[in-house]
């Protein structure tokens, strides 16, 4: 049909009844005519020219029951479901089945009842493919008929604001679609199902029938970016990984895929194929909005002098970027003092939290760097003043505290360390405070303090046999939880 509204004769059509109406005249078309106009308008989205061009088509033609359809159909697009609920009771059944999926539409869209318009949508739907197996003339678009019918359904259900077992819903008819529809993955509807998915937060029942997309059409490189953003997106990165691989396969020059794909590999700590396709990126683009994670990468491979160049250069374009908000900023100054601090310039670093802190002040995150960065420095004094600074300003204290003091173990500042995992103990009001103990337990082990090992050890083997099982998980293997203490106690012998 969209053929059709390019060709000449539907364009004569379209021009007669713009110039009738222009002209204030009334436009003597045959019903037919009508609907051809109607239909292109409500494809074009333009609802009110859809609903003006049905009233006067049924004043000319008033017992046509498919331009009382179109009507019904162009009220409700309008978002005036009481007046198409009204029109409806003009429409007869037997002379037109679209009376069925009109009132599942006003059904759901005026009363959110889910189950009454999931049936009358199932009588419509047979009732179609009656129509659509009786029509020889169609049968090279059936698919892409019924694959439509079925995103138009599913749409309706999606466009719910208040009904909670709307999303139940999609995915029956999503099942449906699939049975009917197959094989899936050749017209715009199947695309337009896939995004309505991604819209209801149904991401892996997307990934799925993105994944049968490509089973149909291995060569659509957009299906394979798609996919890859899903993953990535869903947490299934080294799949991102592969399927962008695909669609670089098809395509090279994809940018959108090239730099997905680079966020992946730097999301495995994979630097080198990173860097790689941060580069070419740049490159092809001229985007130098990843320098800061070209900085980092380059440091992390050991090439310091160029991650320091790509940080500098970072540092310029996020001070220059007055179109980001205050706290995007503040993030990537504080990633680029994390590239900083991988790299060992510790001036820098502080200096790149100070812009962070300047953008956001009393940040309790970026009070935890700083300290940091005092700790690596073995500036013991301001690592403290800055770790006792970010508890002043958050209120998971719990939290916190056990950052503090995991900081301290990984220094290998074990009796600094004590003191904050002491102090996490002690907030009962905080449930997630018995997790200390394991970290006591394990501290007090390497002070070689026996009493306080045992006391602690047995608390953690009691609350938190996972964190215990963290330290010491090789000894673990095979013991049941209710045997750690038992099996431990003897390593403060």
């Amino acid at each position: 049909m969209d053929g059709y509204f390019e060709s000449e004769e539907f364009r004569n059509i379209l021009k007669s009844y713009e110039d009738n109406k222009a002209d204030g005249q009334p436009c003597y078309m045959d019903s037919d005519d009508f609907i051809d106009v109607i239909d292109y308008y409500m494809r074009e989205r333009r609802f009110n020219d859809a609903l003006q061009c049905s009233v006067e088509g049924l004043t000319i033609h008033p017992a046509d029951s498919s331009l009382l359809g179109m009507k019904i159909s162009a009220l409700v697009n309008l978002g005036k479901s009481q007046e198409a609920r009204e029109e409806l009771k003009g429409l007869n059944a037997e002379d037109n089945y679209d009376y069925y999926y009109f009132r599942a539409q006003i059904t759901l869209d005026l009363d959110d009842d889910c189950e009454t318009a999931d049936v009358l949508f199932h009588k419509w739907m047979a009732l179609e493919k009656q129509d659509i197996a009786e029509d020889r003339s169609a049968q090279a678009d059936s698919q892409s008929r019924l694959s439509d019918d079925y995103m138009h359904i599913i749409a309706c259900f999606s466009e719910l604001t208040n009904a909670d077992d709307s999303v139940g819903y999609i995915e029956k008819w999503v099942g449906e679609y699939e049975k009917d529809c197959a094989p899936i993955g050749n017209t715009d509807a199947d695309i337009e199902i896939a995004h309505i998915c991604h819209e209801e937060g149904l991401i892996e029942l997307e990934e799925h029938l993105y994944t049968e997309f490509l089973d149909t059409n291995p060569y659509l490189d957009s299906g394979w970016t798609y996919l890859a953003s899903i993953q990535h997106m869903d947490g299934k990165i080294q799949d991102a990984i592969n399927s962008a691989n695909f669609a670089l396969a098809i395509n090279p020059d994809d940018t959108y895929t090239m730099l997905l794909r680079a966020h992946s590999y730097y999301m495995l700590d994979d630097y080198k194929l990173a860097l790689k396709d941060y580069l070419k990126y740049e490159k092809l683009t001229g985007d130098k909005e990843n320098a800061h994670i070209i900085g980092r990468c380059y440091i992390m491979l050991g090439m310091t002098d160029l991650g320091y160049k790509a940080l500098e250069l970072a540092s310029a374009i996020n001070m220059n970027n007055l179109k980001s908000s205050d706290e995007s900023r503040g993030t990537t100054w504080a990633f680029i003092a994390q590239a900083f601090m991988d790299g060992k310039f510790y001036d820098e670093a502080l200096s790149a939290i100070d812009k962070a802190l300047a953008l956001s002040p009393g940040t309790t995150e970026y009070y935890l760097q700083k300290a940091n960065v005092f700790l690596q420095m073995r500036n013991m004094d301001e690592a403290h003043y800055w770790f006792t600074k970010s508890l002043e300003t958050t209120s998971r204290q719990v939290l916190v505290l056990m950052c503090i003091g995991g900081d301290y173990v990984y220094a290998e500042q074990y009796e600094a360390a004590i003191e904050f995992f002491e102090k996490a103990s002690l907030m009962t009001d905080d449930p997630t405070h018995v997790k200390a103990y394991a970290y006591l337990a394990y501290l007090y082990w390497r002070l070689k303090d026996a009493i306080k090992f045992r006391s602690n050890l047995r608390i953690a083997c009691e609350k938190t046999p996972e964190t215990v099982k963290s330290f010491w998980g090789e000894i673990l293997n095979d013991v049941p939880e209710s045997m750690y203490y038992y099996v431990l106690q003897g390593l403060a012998d």
